[in-house]
């Protein structure tokens, strides 16, 4: 049985057509519903409340996992916002704060085409500042510091996420295997 995190970015890749995902996911709750084991049937109803084909990468999927277990609001993925005649979807809006998070998949910035790397670049810091300057705190992070949980626990709260829920260490425990460092309970 994989861990919570990877078997959230699995479920959220088989429903996510923008992932190439063909499932529904009822049929895989059908599926799952003759789980013998307990723990797994607990498990498996936290994935399909949870599960959300709105996910883009398996990188939004754990980033949302863990921002859930830490004790952040639930995020409305894919939110695209309109200003100076720009379209600007961000991976992650918390309307609590009305702050943005944006995960880093640094391979968009590739030097295969050093030219067009840097044209993506300067775009997306125009967006990120059109996007600030509209009142919108910003949290950036990469799966590495999502994998860690505290440098995106500090993220968000730098952007002004307050933290309302008790953190579900029980689920945060299954990260530490598969980070360099223990998982802590940063407040």
């Amino acid at each position: 049985m994989l861990p919570p995190a990877q078997a959230l970015a699995v479920v959220d890749a088989s429903i996510s057509s923008v992932q190439g995902g063909s499932q529904a996911l009822p049929e895989l709750s059908a599926r799952a519903a003759s789980q013998r084991a307990r723990r797994g049937r607990v498990h498996l109803r936290w994935l399909w409340e949870f599960a959300d084909g709105a996910a883009e990468s398996p990188t939004e999927s754990v980033s949302r996992a863990v921002i859930e277990w830490a004790g952040f609001p639930r995020p409305v993925l894919q939110r695209t916002f309109r200003y100076e005649g720009h379209r600007d979807r961000v991976d992650f809006h918390f309307p609590e704060s009305d702050a943005i998070g944006e995960v880093d998949g640094w391979e968009k910035y590739a030097l295969a085409d050093p030219a067009a790397a840097a044209q993506r670049l300067a775009d997306e810091k125009r967006r990120e500042d059109r996007l600030r300057r509209y009142g919108h705190p910003f949290a950036r992070w990469d799966l590495a510091e999502a994998w860690r949980v505290d440098p995106l626990v500090r993220a968000l709260r730098a952007a002004g996420i307050r933290r309302p829920y008790a953190p579900h260490f029980t689920f945060l425990a299954t990260l530490s295997s598969y980070s360099p460092r223990t998982v802590r309970a940063s407040r």
